[in-house]
């Protein structure tokens, strides 16, 4: 099976499921499970990694219905977005505006999760990590850049503007909303939330990094391709 066949048989199953599923660590959408262990970070966790490690249908026990997530939306916008450049039909070129526009719709700010500068996007469940709590849509580093990223691509394979503006409005939620953990002149470290966190992660750095040097390289933007470096660097 060549790539484009496979591609086609793994968009129609995605595509039967309304690009819906279950993560990770969606255990707290379930409402039993909210109620019953979502008011302490121990519970929280221990159900959390419960329902993702024991090799049991715990989540169709449960009631954790299978949802959008934006991170997961982003990644299809990418294909999408690859895909148009072989298969530039009407049809492609509409499913990649619908998702996109998705991703409009359903921001940390639509869904009363934030109120600072730029577009942020998080997880749709609520979600206990050793370091933190994350409310349901609550805003995060990573998911934010794979949207914007998204959208960048989503400029490139359709010339729309309103995409090249969402990816623009992530930018700043990167580099106005997010602590600056650590600078120098030549390196810079930038928290994963916007508060409560000072942990140093070296994966979310890279990620933004390498989406804001594309951004920077589309919009013939030094000073935004510096911050890149920095972060690189560090």
């Amino acid at each position: 099976m060549d790539t484009t066949a496979s591609f086609k048989k793994l968009e129609h199953h995605c595509r039967e499921e309304d690009y819906a599923g279950h993560c990770k660590f969606d255990a707290l959408n379930s409402p039993l499970l909210e109620t019953l262990f979502g008011s302490l970070s121990l519970t929280r966790l221990l159900v959390t990694q419960a329902v993702n490690r024991i090799p049991l249908p715990l989540r169709s026990i449960f009631g954790v219905s299978k949802g959008r997530n934006p991170k997961g939306i982003a990644n299809f916008i990418r294909g999408y977005s690859g895909f148009l450049k072989t298969d530039p039909s009407d049809e492609t070129r509409a499913i990649l505006m619908s998702l996109s526009d998705w991703l409009f719709q359903n921001h940390s700010s639509i869904k009363g999760a934030y109120d600072g500068p730029g577009l942020a996007w998080g997880y749709h469940f609520p979600w206990q990590s050793p370091g933190f709590f994350a409310s349901r849509h609550a805003p995060n580093c990573i998911v934010t850049t794979f949207c914007g990223e998204a959208l960048l691509q989503a400029y490139l394979a359709t010339k729309s503007s309103r995409y090249l503006e969402g990816a623009r409005e992530t930018r700043r939620f990167i580099l106005e909303a997010l602590p600056v953990i650590e600078e120098t002149k030549d390196k810079k470290c930038i928290g994963y939330v916007t508060h409560g966190l000072k942990w140093r992660v070296i994966n979310i750095n890279a990620v933004a990094a390498g989406f804001l040097a594309k951004l920077a390289k589309v919009e013939r933007n030094e000073e935004l391709m510096n911050q890149a470096r920095k972060m690189v660097n560090w």
